[in-house]
């Protein structure tokens, strides 16, 4: 059964990821609401968020604001894997030949690259802290905001890790130890 069989991993419930963050806001003091403080919530639980478009929930790997939220099953879940791999899947392939067939395609758990991508996760929480925004359209950014696993993989791993405008807006943040009043 799935259950007995240690390859597959339940990811159990889904949580809505703005709920689960006004949850957590309850837990932080007054003082770190607010743009001065950065927050980040790292947690193994999957969460989504509604989409009024197509009237269902999306797992999510991160929702930012106060505090931001990053799940590392989220990683995992949430960003679509090939399509070959869902079409092996639902051609019966077991979950070992899939993971040898695609598993440099995709993060998975205890997976080594898993660090290395939580901090591309990180940087999109402060930009959001920083700037409001923590998205970038140049998907070989880290703060390209992906939705297949090979996207994750070749915005969070590959080099250079940021595009030239987020590069220089770090520089900017570095030498002005950032002076943003507000």
């Amino acid at each position: 059964s799935r259950l007995q069989n240690s390859e597959n991993r339940s990811f159990g419930i889904l949580y809505d990821g703005f709920k689960l963050q006004a949850l957590y806001q309850e837990l932080i003091t007054e003082e770190e609401r607010s743009w001065h403080c950065l927050v980040i919530i790292f947690t193994d639980q999957l969460f989504g968020t509604w989409d009024e478009n197509d009237r269902r929930y999306h797992a999510r790997v991160s929702v930012y604001g106060f505090p931001s939220i990053i799940s590392t099953t989220g990683i995992v879940e949430a960003p679509a894997k090939p399509r070959e791999f869902y079409l092996q899947k639902q051609w019966g392939i077991d979950a070992v030949t899939l993971k040898r067939n695609f598993g440099e395609k995709f993060i998975d758990y205890d997976d080594t690259r898993l660090t290395e991508v939580m901090k591309g996760y990180c940087m999109q929480a402060l930009f959001f802290n920083i700037l409001g925004e923590p998205f970038c359209e140049d998907n070989k950014c880290r703060l390209y905001n992906a939705h297949w696993q090979e996207e994750v993989i070749n915005a969070q791993l590959a080099k250079p890790e940021f595009c030239k405008k987020h590069e220089m807006l770090i520089d900017d943040i570095r030498k002005h130890r950032l002076k943003i009043n507000y």
